[in-house]
């Protein structure tokens, strides 16, 4: 039935000239979409994340060149119906809107480009009921038990959302629409959008704290926002997924010298032979310390308490953070923690794991480790304390490094320490049976080796596939049939 209505549609598409040119009078360039897209996800400030998704290159890589699209669990002939009627070439950006009520879950709105808006119409109508379905000026709004849908001359918004009234659901819809034909340039959204890769996420980071503080009932007026925004893009390439993360900080935030350089030194500070996994950091402990006083500086147990902050979620604040904050203030951080740490993992059979571990220490931690926790150092095949350092191995082979012992890092970790923040899981040697459920071990065994690099202003974690051939979510979608048989019958 379905396949006689999308013959139908079509045709009503071809029949005439006119409608002919309605569709190609509806084809908008990338960069005119993009900016768009861009006054759409700068059109409020209670905006605390938006993005956008490139439908057309995920169905490619995760549907149509890949086995689970060819096995019949997914409904293609909807997906090619939805194709006919969307221009899916064009990304789909959201919005996450959040208000300061806790029990009202967050509003998605999401904006398309459609080819018509009767054939989009029908085709929704084949899948879902429609409750009632109204026209404000030249928007058709459709309305469902938990979403709504705005259809215009040109665009589409569907929007997800909790209990609110028919007139707000409508005022909502009318402003989306509002926003993507204002004059709003933003060029930080713009540039976060162009360089957008598969899936983009960015976060409000100042209307994310302007949010916080009104739950924490912590001012009564209008709020200093950071004004910041974290975007993640992330990306299926052959033989490897990436996420990339840029930072656009406001200048108080760029002012937090919150690391140093990179951790190429620590390396140095591994146990020796080849480890699985490895993690560095190279932390600005005086400058987290200014941090704490200055936004702080009753303490986080303290603030948090003496705000108004609903009673359960103060009931997750362990009592013992109130004692480790006094015992921490009364000699500074610095004479616990100079921000130096090394971990390393070892394993010879993928089943045993051995570990080594350097901490930069102050004096006053040296003190409690030696009568704390040295008497149970024997059981450790090796252990240093001094005043500024404490390091422990687990095994005699992956011990200190030296001419005799070295340390041999394996191949793929070779940006190690490139960042203050620097690490590495190879997942061809690490032990994973027991981090993982037994189902996801499939997906897992398609990976080689992970690696992270961050910094206060960027960051990337690169999955390498052992595959290096084939597209990343294709070899996912590849593997899911044969999981999802496999989890029929258990």
């Amino acid at each position: 039935m379905r396949t006689f209505v999308s013959i139908f549609a079509l045709l009503c598409l071809l029949y005439s000239c006119s409608e002919d040119e309605v569709i190609s009078n509806k084809i908008i360039s990338n960069a005119d979409w993009i900016q768009k897209g861009t006054r759409f996800c700068s059109n409020s400030k209670e905006l605390v994340a938006f993005g956008s998704v490139n439908i057309k290159q995920l169905l490619n890589k995760g549907i149509y060149n890949s086995e689970l699209g060819q096995s019949g669990l997914l409904p293609l002939g909807m997906i090619d119906d939805y194709k006919e009627a969307l221009f899916t070439e064009l990304p789909f950006y959201y919005t996450v809107h959040a208000g300061s009520a806790l029990t009202m879950l967050p509003r998605i709105s999401i904006l398309a480009r459609h080819k018509n808006r009767e054939l989009l119409i029908k085709t929704i109508k084949k899948d879902l009921t429609i409750n009632k379905s109204i026209t404000k000026g030249n928007i058709e709004v459709l309305f469902f038990d938990d979403f709504t849908i705005g259809i215009g001359l040109d665009n589409a918004v569907f929007m997800l959302h909790d209990r609110i009234s028919e007139l707000k659901k409508i005022k909502l819809i009318q402003n989306s629409f509002k926003s993507i034909d204002i004059e709003n340039k933003d060029n930080t959204v713009t540039e976060i959008l162009s360089a957008s890769k598969d899936i983009t996420l960015t976060f409000n980071a100042g209307n994310i704290q302007d949010l916080g503080i009104k739950i924490l009932n912590q001012s009564e007026g209008a709020t200093t926002s950071f004004d910041s925004k974290v975007a993640l893009h992330l990306s299926f390439e052959n033989g490897k997924i990436k996420i990339q993360n840029k930072n656009y900080l406001s200048n108080e935030v760029l002012s937090w010298n919150l690391f140093e350089n990179d951790s190429k030194a620590l390396i140095s500070e591994l146990g020796a032979g080849s480890p699985v996994a490895a993690f560095l950091a190279n932390i600005n402990i005086s400058e987290l310390e200014r941090l704490k006083n200055n936004y702080f500086e009753d303490g986080i147990s303290n603030t948090l308490q003496n705000s108004n902050i609903d009673q359960m979620l103060l009931g997750l604040i362990p009592n013992e953070l109130s004692v480790i904050e006094a015992l921490i203030s009364k000699d500074g951080l610095n004479s616990y923690f100079d921000g130096n740490i090394a971990i390393g993992a070892y394993s010879s059979d993928r089943i045993h794991t051995e570990y080594s571990a350097f901490l930069g220490i102050g004096s006053s931690l040296s003190a409690i480790i030696n009568q704390e926790i040295k008497p149970f150092m024997g059981l450790l095949a090796s252990t240093n304390i001094t005043d500024s350092t404490f390091s422990l191995y687990t095994s005699e082979l992956n011990g200190p490094q030296n001419k005799t012992a070295p340390l041999i890092l394996p191949r793929g970790a070779e940006t190690l320490g490139n960042s203050p923040l620097s690490c590495f899981v190879d997942f061809d040697r690490f032990p994973l049976k027991d981090l993982f459920m037994a189902e996801a071990l499939p997906i897992i065994e398609l990976l080689s080796m992970a690696t992270i690099n961050a910094s206060m202003t960027n960051s990337e974690l690169t999955i390498y596939m052992n595959d290096s051939q084939t597209n990343s979510l294709t070899q996912i979608c590849n593997s899911i049939p044969s999981l999802l048989i496999r989890l029929a019958f258990l």
